[in-house]
């Protein structure tokens, strides 16, 4: 496999790392926990900035957080939605702790 791939690859891949993680295949599962490290993806293809006055952030049920991002705000995208509108995307706080979130596809530069 490739030692870079399209983010929108990202679900399947974690799809497949859960599949073989519980048929017991550790090699497969490593091989593929390696592809999913965030350093083994393009970032700088990856990085976007938020392009709105206030990004909407929601949780992995699609129910809005009470946090947001502003215009400016750099994030990763990590996977997209099934219907493309939506990005999952990672955000260092000032504290340095990341951010798991998604948001609509029209909050972030193309």
């Amino acid at each position: 496999m490739s030692k870079h791939y399209s983010p929108e690859y990202r679900d399947t891949f974690v799809i497949l790392e859960d599949f073989f993680k519980e048929k017991g295949d550790e090699r497969t599962f490593k091989m593929l926990e390696s592809l999913l490290d965030s350093s083994q993806y393009d970032a700088d293809k990856n990085t976007r900035i938020i392009s709105v006055d206030k990004a909407d952030l929601y949780d992995s049920r699609w129910r809005k957080m009470k946090s947001y991002l502003v215009k400016g705000d750099t994030v990763n995208i990590l996977q997209f939605s099934s219907d493309k509108k939506y990005y999952q995307i990672k955000y260092i706080m000032k504290n340095n702790r990341e951010l798991i979130a998604w948001i609509t596809k029209d909050s972030v530069s193309q």
